[in-house]
């Protein structure tokens, strides 16, 4: 039986993941939210589709096709048979034998196995027969699985208790990669490479030296690659097993007896077995007995042996999950025990020593493990983490809720879990394992407490191995016995996990059905009974609602599935305290306003203000709104927070008008709120929040349930480029978590690819977790891709998590993103032990860009009670990451140190770290000169209580090289950091060829790069081969660049070709007929062959709209120009320059040539001509200056411009004309200089920072 490729996605549900490696949520319900459970990450630029599953509380690798089948795709087009091994029929195989139980097939030797593994087929897969071993059996060759990783086996095995030894592939040095496998998507090895439903293996030992490696999803297990249903008893392993893929977001599993499995059984089973697991940018899993098991039972099993792992956690989001008995667990661990040493070499919090992640649906029971064994992670880095005592579990999803495809789930149950000494396992453990067999915890007789899980098995539940020592060590004996399940059981179930009214809330909640018709109002009481219904849209009998208020039907029971939905909907909102309605937006709530730019929300007092928090809600949002304060507001309230707790977000622009909210309370010490969000935003998606003071805020909050929490005095979390901009709080956060992560920031909890600049914060946080992480920071607990410019934080940090990671800054806890210009001062102290802990930010990984940052020397830095000091203000910086100028000084009002912060905002650093920002609002960034407030040495902001007029630095930037050569080399390294598949080739000497050429690079998105006539200079040949580039384009015939120029590109392996006229007319016209067919413009930009300042400055429109540019002699028009002119269909027609540049003969012939619109476009001289151009430009912050005089340097410069959507304008060496000046100085903008300063000098940058 060929496996059946459309159920795979079930196979996934129970823990493979990939952005959970790195700990950022996205936290907005949007379809567009690239993960909504509880590990989420971005990344919808991947190819790869990661499908969330709330179940496992994990997000899942499209390592299949989306087509439904459990068991995994395996390609029926890339059969592994080997050439001449044509599949042996049954019969050919066991002459004589009828493969039943009386009468099964019997496998004597090494050639019969071989053959055995090849007979597999479509529709031979040995379903109802018997096959066993006849004799122990030692293999010499590299092994090929049984079913050739392609066909499932679905018969029963008896190994007879006899040993396959040899069972190799490859070696530890030379690994083996399956030369067939490149069109797969996952590969399978074992002994068997995949295990139908209908398979029974027992009673077999292997001794297994596996050692492969895959461009794919990699599956590897000494039994078996993939079990789907099948059940295991008595095997036995030893051996090796090495497994690697190098695919950058695949994920592999090695388990020591299978890989990888859903509903299977395996029981009475041992494995000695040294394992090693590696992935990219995936999920690496390895288990002693299974690398992952989903929904399947592994019972009475013990394991030893050496478990090793790595991920790449530097450049990509890989990450371990490593377990003695159980990589990830999303079924049943029973009666089980492991004295594995497990080693992860990256970090992971998925390592246990009996699992390294319970899921959701997973239950772990009566096991046992070496309380002294190794558990190890980082430990190949600098900051290697030794977890002593061992810890049977390394992360547990708990609490129930429901999945988005409507699967209900309980939360993970573990119980009767104890570690021991060796002493104690010597002496005792035997004992506890028997006496689990006559109260287990797992009731064989009858399958799972869940019903899509493993399935009963009545007579193995009568054949169980008792155990005795040996050793000092239990292992299993020779007498079987039944086992007897616990009827208590269920009763201690019930007590540990959150039955259906913990956690509800009193109060008013709504809930609405899926399909909107029905939203009713649920009052609850203080026991989580509903105690009263109102219908505010659709139609429920009384008769329904009575039922459930008198408690004479649950809500699980209604019949009326639209009620049923709507209730269990109020009932999740209440859990997490989420009181939206689902009412549109009432206008009315506010002062005054439409919501438009011009005409915002006015909101003028408290009322106004929380009635607003109220409005964001499932049907609202504001985006495309706009939001003002009026006036200062002083809370007497306390606050609701905007878009509650259900991850409503707000998308809208909120102005603060430099106006101050005082007293936002949320809890208190003595009744902390039990939010999930904690802030005056709850979640900020794509929206703005700027000009506002927060002051004197308080935040008491303390979660006992499983969400992760998210804490800020502006927003619990920012996400998908969301913006606060000169944003100044101070207060107090104290934040308590039981079961969970924990983000907190001054300003936001967590930053994902978003910005905060301009902003500060005054801070005391105080934060205490039992369980998991704490990310704290001084402005935001994880900056991830995000950007933080130009800010500074001061306080307190002091942090306590009994188990885990402390990761605190003075600026973040946890750094993935780009930092530039800012300064802290806070003291920070973890009472737990920790290396994540810095006076700038706890780690910064592998994508953290980091420059020019300052910290104060006096900050206080503890860890466990004892001080330590960083050598340049990170914790820990992981390889890749980018530190330049992190300078710890004395005290910021230093005249020095507060120049250099002024200094740095026209920098070419800060240019750098624009380049590295992921923010989708980069382009937003503008920043603010510092200053120090009056009689005070303290460092504020400019726009600190300041009005929007107050002047604003230009940040300006040269590109330049010491000649024009050197010069388009720099534009080009700065338009094309990444490389370019073509180049385009111009003289350096004339630029007639050239002026026309921008356009064709546009469409080309090609780099313009000089050469003299004779030939092309070794740094020109050195920067194309940087860009990578494949094509190159020659402007001008043999008097511009001559063929030995091109016949050296051509030797350099380039495709090169030659666009010329007879002259520059005609080399202009080429152009342009080349980038018409390619661009289909409907436009046409004309200007002066001969003034080459006008057709430099209408480059501008050129790129805009994508068109070509004509040159064009003053008084007559080329014959073929005037050919092109009239037959092209064009709408408009710009000419640049005025008359002493095109004639108004000229000019007039154009419009008679042609039907299409005509107009001039023209100032008193170029400098007028090019600022009139550029104000016909879209409106832009971002400007390019280079000369009107020295067109070298100026022609390059068009592709950067087109690429930073900058505007060009043209200057005097020494001085820009009065409306540039004028222009760009009462405008914030970014400004860059093309060329030296022999081409554009100092003074015009004095000029515009007057």
């Amino acid at each position: 039986m060929q496996l059946d490729k459309k159920k795979i996605m079930a196979l996934f549900l129970a823990g493979v993941m990939t952005t959970s490696m790195i700990p950022f949520e996205s936290l907005a319900n949007n379809e567009n939210d690239f993960s909504k459970s509880k590990f989420e990450q971005n990344l919808n630029e991947k190819t790869t589709n990661n499908k969330p599953d709330a179940v496992s509380n994990s997000t899942n690798k499209d390592e299949k096709p989306q087509d439904g089948n459990e068991n995994p795709s395996t390609h029926e087009d890339n059969h592994t048979e080997k050439v001449n091994e044509k599949t042996i029929t049954v019969d050919e195989l066991f002459k004589g034998q009828k493969g039943t139980k009386e009468d099964p097939y019997k496998i004597n030797d090494v050639d019969q196995l071989i053959k055995f593994a090849h007979s597999l087929s479509k529709t031979q897969d040995y379903k109802d027969k018997y096959v066993e071993l006849s004799s122990d059996i030692e293999l010499n060759n590299d092994w090929v699985p049984v079913g050739l990783g392609e066909y499932a086996f679905n018969g029963h095995f008896d190994g007879k208790n006899h040993k396959i030894s040899g069972l190799k592939i490859g070696s530890k040095d030379n690994l083996h990669k399956d030369p067939s496998e490149k069109d797969k998507k996952i590969a399978f090895y074992g002994l068997f490479g995949v295990l139908g439903a209908n398979s029974y293996i027992e009673n077999l030992k292997i001794d297994v030296d596996f050692n492969l490696i895959s461009d794919s999803a990699l599956y590897v297990g000494a039994l078996a690659g993939y079990a789907n249903g099948s059940t295991i008893n008595n095997i036995e392993v030893t051996g090796k097993l090495i497994g690697k893929t190098t695919h950058a977001k695949s994920n592999i599993f090695v388990g020591g007896v299978v890989s990888n499995g859903i509903r299977q059984k395996i029981v009475n089973s041992k494995s000695d077995i040294d394992i090693r697991v590696e992935s990219d940018g995936g999920l690496a899993e390895g288990g002693g007995i299974m690398a992952l098991s989903n929904r399947g039972l592994i019972f009475n099993c013990y394991s030893k042996g050496n478990i090793s792992a790595n991920a790449n956690r530097v450049t990509k989001e890989g990450s371990t999950a490593l377990g003695g008995i159980c990589g990830v667990n999303a079924g049943t661990i029973s009666n089980c025990y492991s004295t594995n040493d497990i080693i992860s070499d990256c970090y992971t919090g998925f390592i246990g020593a009996i699992t390294g992640w319970v899921t959701g649906i997973g239950s772990t029971f009566q096991s046992y493990y070496d309380k002294d064994s190794v558990l190890i992670t980082d430990n190949a880095t600098k900051n290697k983490n030794i977890i002593k005592p061992s810890v049977p579990i390394g992360w547990m999803v708990k609490g129930s809720g429901v999945s988005d495809e409507g699967m209900a789930y309980e939360g993970c149950i573990s119980m009767d879990l104890k570690g021991m000494t060796k002493s104690e396992i010597s002496s005792s453990l035997a004992n506890v394992l028997n006496s689990n067999l006559k109260k287990s915890r797992i009731n064989l007789k009858k399958g799972s407490r869940s019903n899509d899980h493993w399935k009963k098995d009545e007579n193995l539940a009568e054949n169980i191995f008792e155990w005795t020592n040996s050793s000092g060590f239990p292992v299993f004996s020779d007498k079987k016995t039944s086992v007897v399940y616990d009827i208590n059981t269920e009763n201690l179930i019930k007590q540990l996990q959150m039955n259906s009214k913990e956690g509800i809330n009193e109060g008013d909640f709504y809930g609405r059905s899926k399909d909107k018709s029905l939203v009713v109002k649920v009052k609850f009481d203080k026991k989580g009974d509903i105690i009263d219904i109102k219908t505010l849209e659709g139609r429920v009998t009384k008769e329904e609602i009575d039922k459930i208020i008198n408690k004479k039907e649950k809500i699980s029971d209604i019949k009326n599935n639209k009620l049923k939905e709507a209730l269990l909907k109020a009932v999740e909102k209440s859990k997490i305290n989420d009181i939206t309605d689902y009412s549109k937006l009432n206008y009315n709530i506010f002062e005054k306003g439409k919501g438009t730019k011009d005409d915002p929300f006015i909101i003028d007092n408290e009322n106004q203000f929380l009635d607003f928090a109220r409005s964001v809600n499932e049907e609202e949002n504001y985006a495309d709104k706009y939001v003002k304060l009026n006036r200062d507001i002083k809370l007497t309230k306390e606050w609701i927070v905007v878009g509650s707790q259900g991850k409503h977000p707000f998308k809208g622009d909120f102005n603060g008008n430099n106006h101050t909210i005082s007293n936002m309370k949320i809890g208190s010490e003595k009744t902390p709120r039990q939010y999930r969000f904690a802030a005056l935003f709850a979640v900020i998606d794509g929206g703005k929040v700027y000009n506002l003071n927060i002051k004197d805020f308080e935040i008491y909050n303390t979660i006992l349930s499983e969400d992760r929490v998210f804490v800020g005095a502006v927003a619990g979390g920012i996400q998908n480029g969301a913006f606060i901009d000169n944003v100044n709080v101070n207060g107090k956060i104290h934040s308590k978590s039981m079961r969970t992560q924990q983000y907190i920031g001054a300003i936001a909890g967590q930053s994902l690819k978003s910005s905060i600049i301009n902003s500060s914060a005054e801070i005391q946080i105080d934060a205490k977790g039992e369980s998991k992480d704490i990310y704290a920071g001084g402005l935001v607990g994880i900056n991830a891709f995000g950007a933080l410019f130009n800010s500074y934080s001061k306080g307190n940090i002091t942090a306590d998590s009994l188990l885990n990671k402390v990761s605190i800054g003075g600026l973040c806890g946890y750094q993935s993103g780009v930092i530039f210009n800012n300064y802290s001062s806070v003291n920070l102290n973890s009472t737990s032990p920790t290396t994540d802990v810095g006076e700038l930010a706890g780690r910064s990984t592998g994508t953290g860009k980091n420059f020019d940052n300052f910290y104060s020397k006096n900050s206080l830095v503890k860890i466990t009670g004892k001080s330590k000091k960083t050598k340049n203000g990170f914790g820990v910086v992981v390889k890749n990451s980018i530190v330049e100028s992190s300078v710890a000084i004395d005290d910021l009002n230093d005249s020095d140190y507060f120049k250099k912060l002024n200094e740095n905002l026209s920098s070419k650093n800060y240019r750098k770290a624009l380049d590295f920002v992921k923010a989708d609002n980069k382009n937003n960034i503008k920043l603010r000169k510092w200053k120090l407030k009056e009689n005070s040495k303290n460092l504020e902001n400019p726009n600190v209580g300041q009005s929007n007029s107050s002047k604003t630095t230009k940040n300006i930037n040269r590109i330049s090289g010491e000649n024009r050569e050197l010069t388009a080399i720099e534009v080009s390294k700065e338009t094309y950091p990444n490389g370019t598949d073509t180049v385009i080739i111009a003289n350096r000497e004339t630029f007639s060829d050239t002026i026309s050429a921008s356009p064709l690079a546009k469409n080309e998105r090609a780099a313009i790069l000089y050469t003299s006539k004779d030939e092309i200079s070794k740094d020109t040949l050195n920067e194309i081969k940087r860009l990578k580039a494949k094509n190159v384009i020659i402007i001008g015939g043999e008097n511009s660049i001559k063929v030995e120029v091109l016949d050296k590109l051509k030797n350099n392996k380039y495709s090169v070709t030659r666009i010329a006229g007879k002259d520059r007319y005609k080399t202009s016209l080429k152009i342009a007929e080349k980038v018409i067919h390619k661009s289909n413009s409907n436009k046409l930009q004309i200007a002066s062959g001969e003034n080459f300042a006008d057709a430099l400055a209408i480059t501008n429109l050129s790129n805009r709209d994508n068109t070509p540019i004509l040159l064009v002699a003053k008084d007559t028009i080329d014959s073929e120009v005037i050919k092109l002119l009239s037959k092209l269909k064009l709408e408009k027609i710009n000419v640049a320059g005025g008359e002493k540049s095109i004639s108004n003969k000229t000019f007039n012939d154009i419009k008679t040539i042609t039907k299409s619109k005509v107009e001039r476009i023209a100032g008193d001289n170029r400098y007028e001509t090019s600022f009139k151009i550029a104000k016909l430009m879209n409106k832009s912050d971002k400007f390019i200056i280079a000369s009107g005089e020295n067109f070298a340097d100026s022609l390059v410069s068009a592709p950067y411009a087109d690429k930073e959507n900058a505007v060009l304008v043209l200057s005097a060496k020494d001085e820009l004309s009065s409306e540039i000046k004028e222009y760009l100085t009462k405008n914030e903008s970014m400004i860059t200089i093309i060329g030296g300063e022999k081409s554009v000098s100092k003074q015009v940058e004095e000029q515009l920072n007057k």
